[in-house]
């Protein structure tokens, strides 16, 4: 009779009825064959008087603490009793925020509102200030050798780190590494979790604190209207003369470049100076000539001041004022004697006749 072999499987009783894999598990968590049911929080430690803000450990020769901090106070957990001893003689006011760091077998604790705050793992006894000189610092780390400290308030770009393998030493000298750096406007420092350990802006504009007005695109409520420059092609001026290297300054076009009802307008204003404010400058327009011959004042008392053998013309370069410009009679024989060479001279002459001054035709 043949015989046939019959293998079976490992003997495994009382095993979970599910098979395959699960895609969602609730108030659970995974054991080495299944699954057990999440228990509800519990109280670990007596109560500490305050609400906590923050709990961290250290260790140190295979002894592990447990601190915990609030408000006040920064409490030891003790793992026979579960009680939470104090660990400062006076305590700590309005604290907000604590960040921990080891360093060797030293605890070290930043709040933004003490110095930097020691206590050795060793004899853990009450916490203090690491050293005299040392920042009153918000954010701490440990970078290989050196304690690294930030955000103080009034310095919240500023980093400081003590001396090499001392977290006592917080002083600049020729002898200690311990040094500090202001870091340029726009960077940031940030943890491990990417938050930014400077209170530096997060990018997110509702986070700002002071939010700028933002351009509502209509130019007319603008505080300090702008001008633009354009484009001036050549030989586009009175007598084809003005160059494509020109600057030309012009209203903001209400069609082109931003919604508005009104051309802008384009002003020119002297600076205004003096203790009381009350001393003006000129505008002046000059042009490419050197010297005080080309130059143009609009004065401070209303008046426009021409340079000398300046004149005001029309299209044709006709004078369109009384003053320094050429004049040439239609008929010179209107004129006793010779004709007048400028307006001026020709309202002079004219006055005086007409007061009974002069001789002879004006």
């Amino acid at each position: 009779m043949a015989q046939t072999k019959l293998v079976f499987g490992e003997w495994l009783p009382d095993q979970p009825g599910v098979t395959g894999a699960l895609t969602e598990a609730k108030n659970c968590i995974p054991v080495t064959n299944g699954y057990e049911p999440m228990l509800a929080e519990a109280d670990l430690s007596g109560s500490a008087g305050q609400t906590l803000l923050t709990a961290f450990a250290g260790k140190y020769a295979q002894t592990s603490t447990l601190f915990a901090a609030g408000a006040t106070q920064v409490f030891k957990y003790n793992n026979s009793t579960r009680a939470l001893a104090a660990m400062t003689t006076t305590g700590y006011i309005g604290i907000e925020y604590w960040d921990a760091a080891q360093f060797g077998d030293v605890m070290l604790l930043a709040n933004g509102v003490s110095k930097i705050q020691a206590v050795d793992l060793n004899t853990a006894n009450n916490f203090a200030n690491v050293a005299a000189a040392a920042p009153t610092a918000k954010y701490i780390t440990v970078v290989r050798d050196f304690v690294v400290a930030a955000n103080e308030t009034g310095f919240e770009n500023k980093v400081y780190w003590s001396d090499i393998n001392d977290e006592t030493n917080w002083t600049a000298s020729a002898t200690s590494q311990s040094d500090s750096q202001v870091i340029a406007d726009g960077g940031d420092i940030i943890d491990d979790n990417g938050n930014s350990v400077l209170g530096g802006f997060s990018g997110a504009y509702a986070d700002l604190s002071g939010l700028p007005t933002l351009f509502d695109g209509d130019y007319n409520t603008l505080t300090n209207k702008p001008t633009i420059r354009i484009a001036v092609p050549t030989g586009s001026g009175p007598g084809g003369n003005l160059q494509a290297d020109s600057l030309a300054l012009a209203g903001l076009n209400p069609v082109t470049d931003i919604p508005s009802t009104w051309g802008g307008d384009l002003i020119l204003q002297g600076g205004v100076g003096g203790a009381n404010g009350d001393l003006y400058g000129e505008v002046r327009i000059k042009s490419g000539q050197i010297g005080a011959n080309y130059e143009w004042h609009f004065t401070t008392d209303k008046k426009i001041k021409l340079p000398a053998g300046g004149d005001i013309v029309n299209s044709t370069g006709t004078s369109v004022m009384g003053g320094s410009g050429s004049y040439a009679p239609a008929n010179a024989g209107d004129w006793a004697g010779t004709a007048p060479t400028t307006i001026a001279e020709a309202l002079d002459r004219i006055a005086a006749r007409l007061n009974g001054g002069g001789t002879g035709a004006p």
